[in-house]
């Protein structure tokens, strides 16, 4: 029997709200991404450290590569972009700008494989990009007294209203994914997804004293919207299932 191309068309809807995980108190001027270009971008990463779809599962669930029938190998590329503008109000005291959108493009991409080879054993490969991106702002903005860092680099303390600080103002997210998944071949999927990370109004109130200044105001309407692209080898899968 010839195998034939054949379409399958799956539409995925996650909404999840989270916080930046606390890990170190350490902060720079950078953002943290669950996003690595795999098809967990369609799902708004929902359920991802329960789930083995796919060798990705080897960064989220590493268990889970036990669960793969066969030896996988996925690509993925990403590009994201980031609306942030910082609008400082009355209470600043430091003159200057509001510093442009300092987020703006981020590409990103992964390369996973992985394989069980018993029932107890698994090997993988992973090289993604997911720590974050820096923060750039214009020449002459108001907090750049109280930037610390503009490195590549995210905030690894949970964010608040009570601490959030300008060059790290990221809290609270909600996500929303969409993905369609194509079957070209049946050993090679297609994918393509969406996520809108949704961070809202950030306000803004850091106090840098005589030295530094006062830096108030607010990041309003703040989101980062991800485009994700993969193709998925299953290995050594049957050709046609009904051959």
């Amino acid at each position: 029997m010839t195998a034939t191309p054949t379409s399958r068309f799956l539409l995925c809807l996650g909404l999840v709200g989270g916080a930046v995980l606390p890990t170190s108190a350490a902060r720079a001027g950078g953002i943290q991404l669950w996003e690595l270009g795999t098809p967990d971008v369609g799902l708004a990463a929902a359920g991802w450290s329960a789930r083995a779809q796919d060798a990705a599962t080897l960064f989220k669930n590493p268990a889970g590569m036990n669960q793969l029938e066969v030896p996988q190998l996925e690509v993925g590329l990403q590009l994201g972009y980031g609306q942030f503008g910082f609008e400082a109000s009355s209470g600043t005291t430091v003159p200057g700008n509001n510093g442009g959108n300092p987020v703006g493009l981020i590409p990103g991409g992964s390369l996973f494989w992985a394989q069980s080879v018993t029932d107890v054993v698994a090997v993988g490969v992973g090289v993604f990009s997911y720590f974050g991106s820096a923060l750039s702002f214009d020449e002459g903005f108001v907090g750049r007294y109280n930037v610390e860092s503009l490195g590549f680099a995210y905030d690894s303390s949970a964010v608040t209203d009570e601490n959030r600080t300008v060059d790290a103002p990221m809290g609270q997210a909600f996500r929303f994914g969409l993905g369609a998944e194509w079957v070209i071949v049946p050993a090679v999927d297609l994918g393509l997804a969406y996520t809108l990370a949704w961070f809202g109004d950030m306000p803004v109130n850091q106090q840098g004293g005589a030295l530094n200044g006062d830096v108030v105001g607010s990041y309003d309407n703040s989101a980062i919207h991800f485009i994700a692209l993969s193709l998925q080898w299953n290995i050594g899968a049957k050709k046609d299932p009904d051959g």
